[in-house]
């Protein structure tokens, strides 16, 4: 298992931080810290983890409870790919299945 990629969003007035595991090529693990609000922050940060078969499954099952945590959408999660000079991109419906390089 290795660090795959360090993630950094927002949701709502949520700041959203985690990271990424490749377990193997079919499974990814991952988990988010939720930061609240300034003015809601009472020093209990929230944390999200799940499991999947591609990164973009991953992010789609964290996104999915962060959502439900913020009672707002995901407005932004970058994910920043660990000693990799480019990233890929999320695959096109109707498009070819593969990921293409950047």
């Amino acid at each position: 298992m290795h660090l795959h990629s360090t993630l950094t969003g927002r949701a709502g007035g949520w700041r959203i931080r985690g990271a990424v595991w490749e377990i193997n090529s079919l499974k990814f693990r991952g988990f988010l810290y939720l930061i609240p609000p300034r003015d809601e922050d009472d020093g209990h940060h929230r944390v999200v983890e799940a499991e999947g078969a591609s990164v973009w499954n991953l992010l789609d099952a964290l996104s999915a409870q962060v959502s439900s945590i913020a009672e707002a959408p995901v407005a932004r999660l970058d994910a920043h790919v660990i000693g990799a000079t480019r990233l890929a991109k999320r695959p096109v419906p109707g498009r070819s299945r593969h990921v293409q390089p950047a």
